[in-house]
Order: C-alpha cells, then sequence, then structure tokens
C-alpha cells in the first residue's frame, strides 16, 4: 500500500527552473523533478536556503512563472503546489 497522497500521478521530469521571490528580484536555480497539473517537486543547489511559503516557480525553457506555495521541505528538496495560471516572463534566465 503506497503512502502517496497526490491525487494526481506525477510524472518524472527535469527541466531547468528558478524560484523567484515575491517582490524582488531574487532568484535560486533549481531543477524541476516531477511534474503534476497541480504540483512539482523541485530540487534547489544548497539545503542552506529556505524558501518562503509564497513565490513564483519558472520554467526556464518555456518562460512561463507560475505561483507558488511551499508544502514540504527535505533537505534541499521541496514540494509545492501551483496555485494559478503562470504569467509569461519577459527577463532572461541564463
Amino acid at each position: 500500500m503506497s503512502d502517496d497522497k497526490r491525487s494526481q500521478r506525477r510524472r518524472r521530469t527535469l527541466k531547468d527552473g528558478r524560484v523567484l521571490l515575491p517582490g524582488s528580484r531574487v532568484t535560486y536555480d533549481c531543477a524541476i523533478r516531477d511534474l503534476t497539473e497541480t504540483g512539482a517537486r523541485i530540487r534547489l543547489q544548497s539545503d542552506s536556503i529556505m524558501l518562503p511559503e509564497q513565490f513564483e516557480l519558472v520554467f526556464v525553457a518555456d518562460s512561463l512563472a507560475y505561483p507558488a506555495i511551499r508544502k514540504w521541505r527535505r533537505g534541499n528538496e521541496y514540494g509545492v503546489a501551483l496555485t494559478g495560471p503562470p504569467r509569461k516572463v519577459t527577463a532572461r534566465f541564463e
């Protein structure tokens, strides 16, 4: 029996992402590891970074930023809920 609480099946992925902190231009690189229509598992480069409860998750290749909420943390990995439609971002994330 699984203890997985997701209502949707996750897809394994490996996409470049950025965490965009609210009210600032501060970003953290991340890898988007698993993805559903309503959430993702992301991995930051360091476990010394503590994400705020709310932020935007940028999918670099698509130039889309989704509003997100931190759901859980294990070291440098986070489970996040995508809480709304994306917005197109014009800043270059290279």
